[in-house]
């Protein structure tokens, strides 16, 4: 038995590849069916995470930035960022581009329903549901 690298057909399922083992011999080709055991997508293709919708207050001072829901963040009015994009990339972690500048957040519990985003800049944000 090897692993071996091979190809899938894996037309809208966002796969990109997959390691089978196998009995095949070498040079030779083996068509098998395969399941994934993923429980969870590795790109939420349609907005960000129920626990992620809330409130948001940065960390340090508790101030309100503004809440966040799969349209995106509604800035609270003292700030002017220009477009926000935001992308959650599995359970864990979140995306998010400010001015063509992309941050890159780790997902953790808070107490609660609070959800903490730890940015890649250093920052803190609270999210409350």
């Amino acid at each position: 038995m090897a692993f071996v690298c091979c190809e899938a057909d894996v037309t809208g399922t966002g796969a990109e590849e997959v390691f089978i083992e196998t009995s095949a011999a070498l040079n030779t080709t083996e068509e098998v069916a395969a399941v994934s055991t993923i429980s969870e997508p590795l790109l939420i293709a349609e907005g960000i995470d129920q626990s992620l919708h809330g409130q948001v207050r940065r960390q340090v001072d508790n101030r309100v930035l503004g809440t966040l829901s799969n349209d995106g963040m509604k800035w609270d009015p003292s700030f002017k960022p220009e477009k926000t994009d935001f992308k959650q990339l599995d359970s864990t972690t979140m995306e998010m581009t400010i001015a063509g500048t992309v941050y890159t957040g780790s997902l953790g519990k808070g107490e609660g329903a609070t959800t903490i985003v730890t940015w890649s800049d250093g920052e803190t944000w609270l999210v409350q549901q």
